[in-house]
């Protein structure tokens, strides 16, 4: 994903590409677990936890919804790492499929409460490195997505550095949101009902992960994605442009990348370098000219949520650059969707079969079409609209079956 880039719903000022600094706005970070999505979760989780009370039940129900809980939470670091301020959508797409990273999240707990918990020799010292290096284990596990990264400590270092003195600002927040939720928890579930348990610290664990993520979006000019041990070879092919950089030339600058890249196709740091610099100075042309080799990258190497980032990156400037296929266009519609992009997916899709008249991948993305006119903007008689086609110019297509069990659907439940 591309998280660093310029791009926020937030207060962001986008013309000198300067995120605010997060104490500045910190009540807007409270605000943050009010608003619909986040409170409609944990507000969920506490009613669930409640009624099944009790026994086993309550157990199995409480590892689930944790479960759901963190992997909500590490979308949220996410995108807002990326400069979107918006809470993810509570769809499928987010809520439910891969539990990797809440999964790790759990073993890394673990693994430092054993840790902090030690007998070994100078444990007070291990204590407190450990827990000072948590929340970038955490921030390495979200950009990485990889256990083994998040216990290496020469990338804790590295991630460290980049952020800069905003890692102690970031410690001093986390502890303040320590202070504020141990507070509420003796208002709320302790002077008023125990239900209030789960809210408090649901809603604690969202703005966690929010600050994380917003402290990374601060430092995206210095902290790039994945955290990479090869960084040393790379910054000396970024030598020159770094001095350009350095000189406010970034005419310059945005050159030296283009050339760097014909000489690196396939490097996806300098990719995303350019990129970003292009959308900070909002270089529409030279971020459209880019995408063209950018966005093939992507989807080739399976980041197609970063592609899908792409994509309304250049939209935002007015540009187009969806893929020259009905496949890349598909998965770029998977990813959008997933992102809550539900407009930009109807955008994508509509028409593909003109595009590509003999592409077995317009049935399935028609097919994504008319989920998402149906599930996500209530709109039925587009969505049966797109059914139909599928079924009247697709006979003997694999998901022709899926797509006649829908419209089954949808005919039924019309008035």
């Amino acid at each position: 994903m591309t998280y660093y880039c310029c791009r926020a719903n937030g207060k962001t000022d986008i013309m000198k590409g300067k995120p605010i600094p997060i104490w500045q706005n910190f009540p807007g970070v409270f605000r943050y677990g009010f608003r619909p999505q986040p409170l409609l979760l944990i507000a969920g989780m506490s009613v669930l936890l409640y009624l099944s009370s009790g026994g086993i039940l309550s157990w199995a129900t409480s590892v689930i919804l944790d479960a759901m809980l963190f992997k909500y939470a590490f979308v949220v670091l996410q995108q807002t790492a990326r400069g979107n301020m918006d809470p993810p959508p509570l769809n499928l797409e987010v809520l439910a499929g891969d539990y990797d990273l809440p999964l790790k999240f759990y073993a890394l707990i673990l693994a430092f409460n054993i840790l902090v918990g030690s007998d070994m020799p100078l444990a007070a010292l291990v204590a407190f490195v450990a827990l000072a290096a948590f929340p970038a284990s955490i921030m390495v596990l979200a950009l990485n997505e990889s256990i083994v990264d998040a216990f290496n400590p020469v990338l804790l270092w590295r991630l460290i550095i980049r952020v800069g003195w905003s890692y102690l600002a970031l410690i001093g927040l986390l502890f303040i949101l320590q202070i504020a939720e141990s507070n509420a928890v003796g208002l709320l579930a302790g002077g008023v009902h125990w239900i209030f348990y789960h809210l408090v610290t649901g809603y604690f664990a969202i703005l966690t992960f929010h600050v994380m993520g917003y402290i990374l979006y601060q430092n995206y000019a210095h902290v790039g994605q994945p955290v990479d041990e090869e960084e040393d070879a790379a910054d000396a092919r970024l030598a020159h442009f770094e001095s350009m950089m350095a000189l406010g030339n970034k005419e310059a600058a945005i050159a030296e990348l283009q050339q760097l890249i014909v000489e690196y196709p396939d490097d996806l740091g300098i990719h995303r370098r350019l990129h970003q610099l292009c959308l900070l100075e909002r270089k529409g042309k030279d971020l459209f000219r880019h995408a063209r080799s950018y966005m093939p990258l992507l989807l080739r190497e399976g980041r197609d949520a970063q592609a899908a980032e792409l994509y309304q990156d250049c939209r935002a400037l007015g540009e187009n650059c969806a893929p020259d296929d009905a496949e890349g266009c598909y998965r770029l519609g998977r990813a959008l969707r997933g992102a809550g992009k539900y407009r930009e997916v109807i955008d994508l899709l509509n028409g593909l079969h003109k595009r590509f008249p003999r592409s077995d991948f317009v049935p399935h993305a028609y097919f994504l079409m008319a989920r998402t006119l149906s599930e996500s903007l209530n709109k039925d008689d587009l969505a049966v609209k797109a059914l139909r086609f599928i079924v009247d110019n697709y006979a003997g297509h694999p998901v022709l079956p899926d797509v006649k069990a829908y419209l089954a659907v949808l005919q039924t439940d019309a008035p």
